[in-house]
């Protein structure tokens, strides 16, 4: 568990590294890591929450919780990007993120999935409203042509990564909770 651990926190650091860079994520944080999660998930199912891997029922039911991860996180986060594509009337969501979001889930499962689209568009607004308050009103910014505001693209994956490292070392037990079917509906 401690190498799946370091092998995600590692995978992570790098794209935000990368992202916030080149505003690119590479295939092999993304893909390879959604693969190398999926690998994982079988060898050490306590990855996606099973007890021991003494059953080969613990291995099926983690490597099938990480594939819902991947399939979930991933196309959530299409078809999220697509629709506010259509609605923008351009790219509103490169595929590396949501590429990035099938290897988080891969490690997370997909309530880390889901909860990491929210999670890192809260982070992101969290980071960058105060920076758009300090570049209007000229508060210790410097007259740059790379300001942030409106029609700039900003990079997803960084603040996807950090919700995922967030969620993986220590969110889960809080989040997961909410993800909790009581079998009513509250009206």
């Amino acid at each position: 568990m401690l190498i799946a651990s370091c092998l995600f926190g590692w995978m992570m650091l790098g794209v935000v590294i990368i992202d916030f860079e080149t505003m690119l994520i590479p295939d092999r944080f993304s893909i390879g890591g959604a693969f190398l999660g999926l690998f994982l998930s079988v060898y050490f199912p306590s990855l996606q929450g099973f007890a021991h891997p003494i059953s080969v029922t613990h291995n099926v039911g983690s490597a099938l919780s990480s594939l819902t991860g991947i399939l979930i996180g991933s196309g959530f986060l299409y078809w999220i990007g697509a629709v506010a594509g259509r609605a923008f009337s351009r790219e509103a969501l490169g595929e590396g993120d949501v590429k990035l979001l099938g290897c988080i889930g891969a490690f997370c499962g997909w309530k880390g999935a889901v909860f990491c689209i929210f999670g890192g568009a809260v982070l992101g607004c969290l980071l960058l409203i105060p920076i758009l308050i300090f570049q209007k009103y000229k508060i210790f910014i410097s007259e740059d042509k790379n300001k942030i505001g409106l029609g700039v693209e900003i990079p997803f994956g960084p603040y996807l990564a950090l919700a995922a490292l967030g969620y993986f070392f220590g969110l889960k037990q809080w989040v997961d909770p909410w993800f909790a079917w009581t079998g009513e509906l509250a009206f």
